[in-house]
């Protein structure tokens, strides 16, 4: 294996250790690249955040990783937590902004709103959406 290794290139071997030094750099400079990054379009001043600019930076980060494979590492257990985490803070975050909105509909329209919506989801959870695409069935 070594001596492959040796002609092929580096052996990527798994491991339980993150890179935090380049983790650390990507979100600080990816949100200071997203501050100071601003352009105008029609008269308008546009930034991009600092979520945006981090954004980028990851995935300039990722990009970087597929090249050079010893770059920037991070086991797999932080990536799914991770993905996890970002999952659920994205739902509460839509469902704590979308809760007023969604109340004062149903002030408005009454409770056949809310009775609509378990309809239309129990008939689709109960058609199967492939039988109506397939040309064969």
């Amino acid at each position: 294996m070594q001596k492959a290794a040796a002609t092929i290139g580096t052996i990527v071997a798994p491991h339980h250790a993150t890179d935090f030094i380049v983790l650390g750099l990507a979100i600080f400079f990816g949100g200071v690249v997203g501050v100071l990054l601003t352009f105008s379009v029609g008269g308008i001043k546009i930034s991009l955040s600092t979520s945006v600019g981090t954004l980028l930076a990851g995935l300039l980060v990722g990009h970087l990783r597929t090249r050079y494979p010893l770059f920037g590492r991070i086991p797999d257990g932080a990536i799914a937590f991770m993905t996890s985490l970002g999952l659920a803070a994205f739902v509460g975050l839509t469902g704590i902004h979308a809760g007023p909105i969604f109340l004062s509909a149903l002030k408005e329209a009454g409770l056949g709103l809310l009775l609509g919506g378990m309809v239309v989801t129990w008939r689709h959870r109960s058609w199967d959406w492939r039988s109506a695409i397939s040309p064969c069935a």
